[in-house]
């Protein structure tokens, strides 16, 4: 019965997913052109909000839980975002949960062209577009991005597994990309956060989208990077976040 209601909201939930892509598109190209990144930021962050609300067509929504979301109000200094990656749509979570912040995000340069709205923003809102196959580009990207994010105490998000889980297990992290964040962005704090169950989506390539299911967007205990070195704070990230992952999956 499940399968059969996940094909019947599928078409409308698609249908009214790739009608925002394409109506925030030229919104976007205003906003950027007349008024600059913050108003592309506003109006990226009103998509992201969207985006997430259409979940309600499938009967589904995300539990968020951050009890650590006073600290990052105010806070004077950047955030480094260290998150498992499952779905596309793990993107939007981190834009609209941590928008005060303004998360810039280190994606592979394939995301910064083709997709309406999404490709636009990736490519014009300051974040680090990385060829996952050529290591020291994926450097000089965030070696080039990072000064403006220490300059305005933006944030820096990253997927260390380096591609999107489609069984939900959490990929070994790739190390470089943290620690090229951690050197340029020595200030920051980080911030792990864990996504669960959003590799649902693409089990079968949205195809159904499914029905009636629980999606959630959990951040954990941020931690001061100096207070340890950079190699044992990557295993300590990694088992924290894979520790949960697997909690949320019941393994």
């Amino acid at each position: 019965m499940k399968k059969i209601l996940s094909w019947l909201v599928t078409p409308l939930f698609l249908i009214v997913f790739g009608l925002l892509l394409l109506i925030f598109q030229p919104l976007m190209w205003i906003s950027h052109r007349v008024f600059g990144l913050k108003t592309l930021e506003s109006v990226t962050y009103c998509l992201q909000a969207l985006l997430i609300d259409i979940f309600i067509l499938t009967g589904s929504w995300f539990k968020v839980t951050n009890p650590y979301k006073d600290r990052f109000k105010n806070i004077n200094r950047p955030l480094i975002i260290i998150s498992n990656h499952q779905s596309m749509f793990d993107i939007p979570l981190i834009l609209w949960y941590f928008r005060k912040n303004r998360p810039k995000f280190v994606a592979k340069r394939e995301v910064g062209k083709g997709i309406p709205s999404i490709s636009y923003y990736l490519h014009h809102g300051e974040h680090m577009l990385i060829d996952r196959k050529d290591k020291e580009q994926a450097l000089s990207a965030i070696e080039r991005g990072s000064p403006m994010i220490a300059k305005n105490n933006w944030s820096a998000a990253i997927f260390p597994e380096g591609t999107r889980s489609k069984d939900g297990i959490t990929k070994p992290f790739k190390t470089a990309g943290i620690t090229k964040l951690l050197e340029m962005l020595p200030n920051a704090l980080v911030v792990p956060v864990v996504v669960g169950n959003t590799w649902l989506l693409g089990k079968y390539n949205y195809l159904p989208v499914p029905f009636n299911a629980r999606y959630s967007f959990e951040v954990l205990e941020p931690i001061e990077p100096n207070t340890m070195p950079v190699e044992d704070l990557i295993v300590l990230l990694e088992q924290k976040i894979r520790s949960l992952v697997e909690k949320k999956q019941g393994k």
